[in-house]
């Protein structure tokens, strides 16, 4: 299928068991840790997230080993969707075989909490929003409900229900856990139906279809708690309400069963009460009560563990602080936990971590490797180049195909090749060059030569015509799927297209080139630095005859001879392709070429369907816009995309809009807001172009080199207004960065680092230095060059 109509259709509607997945040990060289750093203020930032999203299920792959994602649930609730949910990249309306769902609710004082619409707007968040742990909080009657889920293990969902009065008098409060088992659409034998049953012994309740089906067990800390199970709606707001238990019930496909275990306290004046209920799956009874005992007593350290390792990144992730707009400062925390989700512990043909591209059904592609990691590398750098070394080390093939962790190729063109995506998708090597320079690891940059030369060295044997073009096998391979760029009927993006000099073939070829002759040179191999130079000057040069001679790049149709002249649709979008611009961020085109395509860049905002909605055609876009030298519209272009991304993923109800489940990035900006694949990877990559075209905290061909460059978009350019951005990674260092805001466009930078460096020197600007920290007042939108001391 079209990844396009895979979207409009989304729009419109065992390996092995146990504990949770340890990450292998890289076997990569790692970033340097800044462990001899102190630690930066606050860890896990704490805020009013929505109350929707997604936690990591570890253990879930798609070939070898399916265990379902975690959605969240209205109101306060979580659930198993297996073997994938609603979110994409998964027919769930006609496959889904089964929703395990657990919910909690409370009567406090009389006044019910339990649905969506029981709860006044905004009265219900989520402090803690992480793939690791998700806290839900509300006060209602002078008192405060916190429930944290969490997975315990691969089969037991786990929520920690925490109750204080803050209040002067008693309170009373009535608590449940409500189970929902819901068989899909998916035919299979025991589908039939489902029977429930409650435990004599009290405290837990059990449901299960009537063959070949998962077992499934709620249990609760409160061992005296009343259980109910039924078939009707609303059964678990009447039990909530006082209605009588039932020990039994049954339902028949597509009806539901509902399970609820309730029980009643009361709280005295500033007093506390931690209660547990525990969701556990099996395939028969004696081991489903065996693992709900092992997870019971893991649950509270297990908590602790996520929270820690929540605290562990963030202390160290860049965040955003002062008059951000809260939006914003959410959304990144949901694109960042995004990113987290995505890093797959080894399994099957993957001995090393590697990046899923979604969550739903799990995937491994070069082009979302490169952007996802490129992106993580802000605030991880360490797993990033793990991943990104892992990709090469653990393919199959020279050109790293796309594939699934059994080693089952997953994009194969219409002469049978085995597609990886090409050298210009995401543009991976424009991304482990960025990664490389930020981080300055020697090590890791010796380690990844000779794979990626082998790579390219692949590309230049396999994809190139008789002219020695670069050339793509399909649009699949391109990342275009199906697109009419190629000029040739299309019915899946399979079909041979390797007739067509695309631009950015040739721009990315000469950059990589280039690249690795600086990699050569730096391990002191001037034989082959000299054989990637002459290659990257025969790049540039190929680049060079795609110019139409006055303000554009174009294809070049080998069959007829001609340039590719693409006309604007109406659909409303600009015909001509946004990659095209990509020699300039690359580095091939000419100061007289790059002034002369600045007004067409600028179209792309006025008319920014299609191509400014996919994440992989923002990268060449707004990085060609920096280097063209327009800071101020790549700054307003970035504004857009914020807004209508993290409006939509923060928003506070999902509704029947198309759009995405919020509190998780989604594969598509589109213009009314993130949509398409959710928990998708590089839907998450927002915040690297904040940093880089917004804060302007870019790495530049010197270590001790620097571009802090303030750029903020007009409407966040007020006076009086402060940005700081904390834990901006560089090295084996951190810089917190402030700006303020003054009358007349002026911005007042300070930066603090936390280690050994030492700014010493600035281009552009006034600077003042003491110590860690250093100062330079500049208008907004002034490019700054620093140069720096390490010690």
């Amino acid at each position: 299928m079209k990844r396009r109509e895979f979207i409009s259709g989304l729009a419109a509607a065992g390996a092995w068991l146990g504990t949770r997945p340890r990450r292998a040990q890289a076997q990569s060289v790692a970033a340097t840790s800044p462990r001899d750093l102190p630690p930066a203020a606050g860890h896990f930032p704490a805020g009013d997230y929505t109350p929707y999203g997604y936690l990591d299920n570890p253990f879930h792959s798609w070939d070898l080993h399916r265990s379902g994602v975690l959605r969240s649930v209205e109101a306060i609730g979580f659930g198993f969707y297996y073997p994938a949910g609603p979110g994409g990249y998964f027919d769930y309306r006609d496959s889904a075989i089964y929703q395990m769902l657990l919910r909690v609710g409370a009567v406090i004082e009389g006044q019910p909490f339990l649905d969506a619409a029981d709860f006044a707007p905004g009265q219900l968040t989520a402090p803690h929003h992480s793939h690791n742990l998700f806290t839900f909080a509300f006060e209602a009657q002078q008192t405060r409900l916190e429930a944290s889920f969490l997975q315990v293990d691969e089969n037991t969902l786990a929520a920690r229900v925490r109750l204080r009065n803050l209040g002067g008098a008693p309170r009373h409060i009535t608590l449940i856990g409500a189970h929902t088992y819901h068989l899909g659409a998916q035919r299979w034998w025991g589908r039939d139906g489902l029977a429930g049953t409650a435990e004599h012994a009290g405290g837990a309740v059990t449901t299960r279809s009537f063959a070949a089906g998962e077992v499934c067990r709620l249990a609760c800390s409160e061992a005296s708690a009343a259980a109910h199970v039924s078939a009707k709606d609303g059964a678990a707001r009447a039990f909530l309400l006082g209605g009588a238990a039932s020990a039994e019930a049954v339902s028949y496909f597509p009806a539901p069963l509902y399970a609820a275990l309730r029980t009643e306290l009361t709280l005295a004046p500033g007093g506390s009460e931690d209660l547990w209920f525990w969701l556990t799956r099996a395939a028969n009874l004696p081991q489903v009560r065996a693992r709900e005992r092992r997870a019971r007593a893991a649950a509270s350290a297990t908590l602790g563990e996520r929270a820690g390792d929540d605290d562990r990144f963030w202390a160290l992730a860049p965040r955003l602080e002062g008059d951000w707009p809260a939006h914003w400062r959410r959304g990144w925390v949901y694109d960042f936990e995004t990113l987290r989700m995505n890093v797959r512990h080894p399994l099957g043909v993957y001995h090393h971590p590697w990046d899923g591209m979604q969550i739903q059904a799990p995937r491994n592609v070069l082009a979302e490797t490169s952007l996802d990691m490129w992106a993580l590398s802000y605030a991880d750098p360490a797993t990033a180049e793990t991943v990104l070394a892992g990709q090469f080390a653990d393919a199959l093939e020279t050109n790293v195909p796309c594939m699934r962790e059994s080693g089952v190729m997953n994009m194969v063109a219409a002469d049978g090749s085995a597609c990886g995506t090409s050298i210009a998708w995401c543009y991976p090597l424009f991304c482990m060059q960025s990664v490389a320079r930020r981080t300055g690891n020697r090590a890791w940059r010796a380690q990844l030569y000779e794979p990626v030369a082998a790579f390219v060295r692949w590309t230049l044997a396999h994809r190139t015509d008789r002219a020695g073009y670069v050339v793509g096998k399909c649009s699949w391979e391109t990342g275009m799927d199906a697109s009419s760029r190629f000029l040739i009927a299309q019915p899946t993006g399979a079909e041979l297209i390797d007739f067509i000099r695309v631009v950015e073939l040739q721009a990315a070829t000469a950059h990589a080139c280039g690249w690795l002759a600086a990699l050569a040179n730096e391990q002191g191999n001037a034989a082959s630095a000299a054989e990637w130079r002459a290659l990257e000057h025969q790049y540039t040069a190929r680049t060079q005859s795609l110019w139409n001679g006055h303000d554009w790049f174009q294809d070049f149709n080998t069959r007829d001879g001609k340039p590719i002249v693409l006309h604007n649709p109406p659909t409303g979008q600009l015909g001509r392709e946004v990659g095209q611009c990509a020699p300039i961020f690359l580095g091939q085109a000419t100061a007289a070429q790059m002034q002369a395509m600045r007004p067409l860049l600028r179209e792309y905002r006025a008319r920014p369907q299609y191509f400014l909605e996919w994440p992989s055609f923002v990268l060449p876009y707004i990085e060609s816009l920096w280097t063209a030298g327009e800071h101020a519209f790549a700054a307003e272009v970035v504004r857009d995309i914020a807004e209508r991304v993290y409006a939509s993923t923060d928003r506070r109800q999902p509704g029947h809009d198309g759009l995405g489940w919020p509190g998780v990035s989604c594969e598509m900006w589109a213009l009314k807001g993130a949509l398409g694949g959710e928990g998708y990877g590089w839907g998450a990559t927002l915040p690297a172009h904040i940093l880089r075209s917004v804060v302007g905290f870019r790495e530049t061909t010197d270590s001790l080199r620097l571009e802090l460059s303030p750029n903020l978009p007009e409407e966040l350019a007020q006076a009086g207004r402060s940005y700081a951005v904390r834990n901006l990674r560089l090295g084996s260092d951190r810089l917190d960065v402030r700006y303020d805001v003054r009358a007349g466009g002026e911005v007042r930078v300070t930066g603090t680092w936390a280690g050994g460096t030492r700014t010493v020197a600035a281009q552009g600007a006034a600077l003042e230095a003491s110590g860690r920290t250093f100062r330079f007042n500049v208008p907004n939108h002034t490019p700054v060059l620093l140069r720096l001391e390490t010690a």
